[in-house]
């Protein structure tokens, strides 16, 4: 008899009467997981369940009693007391248990279980089980009123010892452990809370981490019988799926029995503390990837640094064998919070430790990637994939490498120009680029196969060149300190002013340059500032060399925009409004230039002006060409981007997509496997429709903190509200305290300013709005910067920032066109209101509030 409920709805627990009805749920959350573990041959302590009516009967059929007596004759110590528990289906679920909302009755009679029976049937309607059912945790669907639950009829166990187990610690979430408590005799009054009892906590080997007997040295389980308990409750996890919370009990023969199963409730909501940690923290990689950003372009950097640190290492004289060996760490340096980009510190940690002299490599790392809270050296030395080699061995590879980096430097011109060849082999050229249009998907997926394998997969130049240039800013600013020259790092900013040829400063000057016949045409000048796109159109094709020099200016640094390494932004070709408003502001009398130092000869006695000299020469080319380098990766992007974006107008013509900007929530390889016939998707609109709809939520949520850990599955423990960073606060010394008046922050570009000041928190927007003239240039304020910042220099007369570097692509920019900046200043974007009138001392860092405006608080 399987299947639905029998004529008469006496079935045993163990009996092939309730297998039928297990997997139809008719057992109930109490009785359903017993027959599933009494099947595959678990001691599970035997019982008969009743299966409901439709309605509770003032009397029990006489059939039903005497099915019930006669199936009880059956079990073990027959005749004795009962216990009659509920096993509703709602009960010991994952979410809510109902602990102690059904009643279960002990200690019942023989010619007591009618009434047993019924009263917990009238029990059902209880106004404490309706209010239990009011509770809804988060995320759980309220609870509606079942019908009659089965009921579980077992034999009272005399039981030597019982007790619960628990195949994870309910209270801290930790998955390894079994968390066991035992009393003489029943269980009940352990169950009810009413006596703690002895308490046991193993591993997962078995091993016993913890042991609380009630009586000192007399612990109730011996270590066999806790081994055996142990391994019974890991098994039932396996079996189930998950950690489950039993009810257990040892007889007087030893044997052990399960009384009751089920899952522990709300474990899913706990994050497991013993999971792998990571601590991510967003100070550098902010200024690429600003603020929320679409699987595409995550998916992209994810290779991009996956292939890039492989190639860094390999430079560095890593083996192969050992890259290939720990791959999976480099797929881990970069990771995706509620669309925004993190470094995995940890992981970054764990790539530099394959280099030779970790220990002293360590301090590089957190000034490239901005960190302002290092790793102490117990926590890095745990952080090695490899074992530590002894000290000479050690010695020697930090040696080899050491010449190895010396012969680096000398070929590093050698590289640059191996690097700019394949780019000018690889990279399209206009009319190439205006053909895409015309392409069939698998040529547009040629196209970026070929900038994959010769430009991302080869990066070693611009990769090598940041190396040095970090190396000899670390060595420069450490000489200049040690020796008493350069206490508060001014010097070594002025040293690392106008470098050059840097390329990240021409769209500045272009700018500057195509705005300075404008002051002759005022009412243009207005058009630029208030107009639409449509309306300077019209005015630019009756101004041939104007509309010519913007078409140059586009043509060269269309790419260079705000969010530029994002790929689903917009581009100046796309929107070309920020670029004419930067006009109409350069346009616009220009103040005196902010006050700057005149640049400073070396100091020190001359064999040290000899080497910083050297130094400072060396540095400002690295760093000349670092920027140059990074305009290049400006141009891989921006191509990469229109190869993308064109497939995604393929996509949506062949109706794959919805629209051609569904391609943004796609992963680039998901992508590309449509085209090459390895994809595992058919439906690619509902799987674009899902992540847009999740980016909308993501992009109204409150910023997250610059810094948080996490342990386990990140999703599952994901980053605290902002303010609220595990592992420290964000950095700087802007204080936070409403009421001051003086800040001290990085020094990043020299000079003395002073102006009211305008706080942007979307850049691109506030371009984009019409900007009358105020008749002055404000002082911008920002949480964080991108290069394509460079398009609101003209707007400002200077610049303060919550997160940034000295070595940032702004702070190098505004050094080169005379912009006063001073960045880690964390807070002042709400520390400062607009119209607040501030000086502004690049060289030393400093900012002061000399008056609030009418918006001041």
């Amino acid at each position: 008899m399987t299947g639905a409920a029998p004529s008469v709805p006496v079935v045993l627990l163990t009996g092939p009467e309730a297998a039928g009805l297990h997997l139809a749920g008719g057992l109930g959350g109490k009785a359903g997981p017993l027959r599933q573990l009494a099947a595959l041959g678990l001691p599970v302590w035997p019982g008969l369940v009743l299966l409901p009516p439709g309605t509770a009967p003032a009397r029990l059929p006489p059939p039903w009693l005497e099915a019930m007596h006669r199936a009880l004759a059956t079990l073990p110590l027959a005749g004795g007391p009962l216990a009659v528990r509920s096993s509703a289906p709602e009960e010991d679920g994952e979410e809510r248990s109902f602990a102690g909302q059904f009643r279960t009755l002990l200690d019942v009679p023989a010619d007591g279980l009618e009434g047993a029976v019924l009263e917990l049937w009238r029990a059902v309607e209880s106004e404490a089980l309706a209010a239990y059912r009011r509770l809804t945790p988060p995320g759980a669907p309220a609870s509606p009123c079942p019908p009659l639950p089965p009921l579980l009829i077992q034999p009272m166990l005399p039981a030597a010892v019982a007790g619960v187990a628990f195949g994870a610690d309910p209270v801290s979430g930790r998955r390894g452990v079994t968390v066991i408590q035992a009393v003489a005799g029943v269980a009940a009054d352990l169950v009810a809370g009413r006596v703690g009892g002895d308490r046991y906590t193993l591993d997962r080997e078995g091993r016993v981490l913890e042991q609380q007997p009630q009586q000192a040295g007399q612990p109730l389980l011996e270590p066999a019988a806790l081994q055996r308990l142990g391994q019974l409750v890991r098994q039932l996890g396996r079996l189930l799926g998950r950690p489950q919370d039993v009810e257990w009990a040892i007889d007087g023969h030893g044997q052990l029995w399960l009384l009751q199963v089920r899952p522990i409730t709300g474990l899913a909501r706990l994050v497991d503390p013993d999971g792998l940690a990571a601590l991510w923290d967003n100070s550098n990689i902010v200024e690429s990837y600003p603020g929320v950003t679409t699987p595409l372009t995550f998916s992209f950097a994810r290779k991009a640094y996956t292939e890039v640190y492989q190639g860094f290492c390999r430079f560095m004289g890593v083996p192969e064998e050992r890259i290939q060996r720990h791959r999976g760490v480099f797929a881990t340096m970069i990771g995706f919070h509620q669309g925004r980009i993190y470094y995995n510190l940890l992981s970054w940690y764990r790539v530099l430790s394959l280099l030779p002299g970790y220990s002293l490599n360590a301090p590089w790392l957190e000034q490239m990637l901005g960190v302002q809270e290092a790793l102490s050296p117990e926590v890095r030395a745990g952080l090695r994939l490899e074992p530590p080699t002894r000290p000479l061995r050690d010695l020697a590879a930090l040696a080899l490498a050491l010449v190895r980096l010396l012969g680096n430097a000398l070929g590093l011109e050698r590289r640059r120009r191996a690097f700019r060849r394949r780019l000018q082999a690889v990279l399209l050229g206009p009319a190439a680029l205006e053909s895409l249009g015309d392409a069939r998907p698998d040529e547009l997926v040629g196209h970026y196969r070929r900038i994959e394998s010769q430009l991302l997969r080869r990066w070693d130049a611009p990769l090598i060149n940041d190396f040095y240039a970090m190396v000899l800013y670390g060595l420069l600013g450490g000489l200049l300190r040690r020796w008493g020259l350069d206490g508060e790092g001014a010097l070594l900013q002025r040293w690392i002013t106008e470098l050059g040829a840097v390329i990240s400063a021409e769209p500045h000057r272009r700018i500057v340059a195509l705005a300075r016949p404008l002051a002759a045409d005022p009412a243009l000048v207005r058009l630029l500032e208030q107009g639409s796109l449509a309306q300077i159109r019209a005015a630019l094709a009756e101004r041939p060399p104007l509309r010519d020099g913007i078409s140059a200016y586009l043509e060269a640094f269309g790419d260079r925009c705000l969010g530029e390494l994002k790929l689903e932004t917009r581009t100046l070709r796309d929107d070309p409004l920020p670029l004419l408003r930067s006009l109409a502001a350069a346009a616009r009398p220009l103040p005196p230039p902010a006050a700057r130092p005149a640049p400073a000869p070396p100091p020190g006695h001359p064999l040290q002006r000899l080497l910083l000299g050297w130094l400072r020469r060396r540095l400002r080319r690295l760093l000349c060409e670092r920027e140059n380098l990074r305009f290049e990766r400006t141009r891989v992007f921006g191509q990469a981007r229109r190869i993308l974006l064109e497939l995604g107008r393929r996509l949506s013509a062949l109706q794959l997509l919805d629209h051609p900007d569904d391609v943004l929530f796609l992963e680039v390889e998901e992508l590309l496997a449509v085209v090459e016939g390895t994809g595992t998707c058919s439906d690619l609109r509902a799987l674009a429709g899902l992540r847009r709809a999740a980016f909308d939520r993501q992009r109204q949520a409150p910023a997250l903190p610059r810094r948080f850990r996490t342990r386990g599955i990140p999703a599952l423990d994901g980053p605290p509200p902002a303010g609220e960073a595990a592992g420290g606060g964000s950095g700087g010394a802007a204080g936070a305290a409403a009421g001051r008046e003086q800040w001290q922050g990085l020094g990043c570009s020299p000079g003395l300013v002073r102006a009211p000041v305008v706080r942007v928190a979307d850049p691109a927007a506030w371009l984009h709005q019409p900007r009358p003239d105020l008749g002055v240039r404000p002082i911008l304020v920002a949480q964080s910067t991108d290069p394509g910042w460079v398009l609101l220099f003209p707007h400002a007369a200077g610049l303060l920032v919550e997160r940034g570097s000295a070595l940032s692509h702004v702070a190098i920019v505004a050094r080169e066109v005379g912009l006063p900046m001073v960045t880690e200043l964390a807070g002042i974007s709400a520390l400062l209101a607009d119209g607040d009138e501030v000086q502004l001392d690049g060289c030393r860092g400093r900012v002061q509030r000399l008056r609030r405006g009418a918006d001041g608080r």
